[in-house]
């Protein structure tokens, strides 16, 4: 991977337990408003917990499936750059890999392209992501 910053911050990175949903809530409002209220799998998502505070997320798609997807990838602004998108990134593979994916796909946005990049992550024009507001996302 790409390394960590100087700045750096130890979270842990565990799977959602009941005392982190309402942290978990408040980041996919930022992050995936329409995630808000539906159910997310465990499993399949990671939290990084900081002094007690939910500070990222990253949700995974794809076990058993030749790919896999990172997705719903985020960190709060107040703690990037300190090595936890990185933690969160290592972490979403090693659980991909340990369902049988052999090839990881992610979701870039604006913030988190560069951190992708420098961890090996490359540009595919694989899809555009449409959509059409019917109000329900608002």
């Amino acid at each position: 991977m790409g390394g960590v910053p100087g700045n750096v911050i130890h979270p842990v990175i565990t799977n959602p337990q009941p005392e982190h949903i309402g942290g978990l809530g408040a980041l996919f409002k930022l992050c995936a408003p329409g995630m808000v209220g539906r159910p997310c799998n465990p499993e399949n998502t990671l939290v990084a917990v900081h002094d007690g505070q939910v500070i990222g997320v990253a949700m995974v798609w794809g076990a058993g499936m030749p790919y896999g997807w990172i997705d719903c990838f985020y960190v709060l602004p107040k703690y990037r750059n300190q090595g936890v998108g990185v933690w969160l990134v290592e972490a979403a593979e090693k659980l991909l890999l340990s369902q049988g994916v052999t090839a990881i796909r992610a979701y870039a946005t604006k913030d988190t392209y560069n951190l992708l990049k420098r961890a090996g992550y490359q540009e595919r024009e694989v899809c555009t992501i449409m959509e059409r507001d019917h109000g329900r996302l608002l």
